[in-house]
């Protein structure tokens, strides 16, 4: 039997960008001690307000990482990246982002939240 994933706290990492930047790659890591990710889908959002609809909904599964490295000490990481045509449709403000993976029996977990600090952005690119 798979070892159950025990979370004990959602970290909490602000991002600031300029409109019609690219965002990242951004990167995250996690000790997962030989939890079973078969079946898991990685997600993240990026919302105006909390409760909102998703502005830009980001793939994590392409670039999903697990490395084995002991039963004691795996490291599952993951990278994203927000395209500049994606950014360039935000308004400069400030944005909601979480990174939620939903197991097979269709629990959710939380592993990061923060906000995008979006700067309007003085030279276009051509």
């Amino acid at each position: 039997m798979a070892e159950e994933l025990v979370l004990y706290s959602i970290a909490e990492v602000n991002m600031k960008i300029r409109k019609g930047d690219t965002l990242g790659p951004v990167g995250f890591s996690l000790n997962w001690n030989g939890f079973d990710w078969t079946g898991t889908v990685l997600s993240c959002e990026i919302k105006k307000i909390q409760t909102g609809n998703p502005l830009i909904t980001v793939d994590l599964n392409t670039g999903l990482v697990i490395t084995t490295t002991t039963t004691t000490n795996d490291t599952i990481t993951f990278t994203f990246e927000v395209d500049k045509a994606q950014t360039k449709t935000l308004a400069a403000g400030i944005y909601f982002y979480d990174i939620q993976f939903t197991m097979p029996d269709s629990r959710d977990r939380t592993l990061y939240e923060g906000k995008i600090t979006v700067i309007q952005d003085t030279t276009e690119s051509i």
